[in-house]
């Protein structure tokens, strides 16, 4: 091996290397409540209790940290991994619940239900740091049935 040969290859792994710090990824399980009215089966409320990943689903993600009107959509991997670019901000929030109601402005809204749901939002945020040189973050996420919303009969 030559030291050309020797220079490419290093040069490769660094490209490599500094590549894959350019993104953050969130490895993401969950478990969920039942939000139904009468009571499911017990193998139901079992594959509920269990951890899974959260593949293939739609999280909002908001830059600076804070909940607006413009989330960006993203969609986990077959895995439950999110992956975001670290220069897209230096602090977001991810919501794994749909925001867009919070902006509705049409004159039959329920105003009592919009304040209750956002307060619900802002409170099951996850925050992320992208400086922190962490690659991988793994956060387990509990979803929960909307409560604001009335019971199910």
């Amino acid at each position: 091996m030559n030291l050309k040969s020797l220079i490419i290859g290093l040069g490769i792994v660094i490209l490599l290397t500094d590549c894959s710090s350019k993104t953050k990824t969130i490895k993401i399980t969950f478990t969920e409540m039942y939000c139904g009215g009468a009571a499911p089966p017990e193998e139901m409320l079992k594959d509920m209790e269990t951890k899974k990943p959260f593949s293939n689903r739609e999280v909002e993600v908001f830059v600076n940290g804070s909940v607006s009107p413009t989330p960006l959509k993203y969609k986990t991997n077959d895995q439950g991994e999110l992956i975001i670019a670290r220069k897209l901000s230096k602090k977001v929030a991810v919501s794994f619940y749909p925001t867009a109601e919070l902006y509705d402005t049409s004159a039959n809204r329920d105003l009592g239900y919009q304040n209750c749901y956002k307060d619900f939002i802002n409170r099951n945020l996850l925050l992320v740091d992208m400086k922190n040189r962490a690659k991988l973050i793994d956060y387990s996420v509990f979803i929960m049935c909307d409560p604001c919303a009335p019971p199910h009969p």
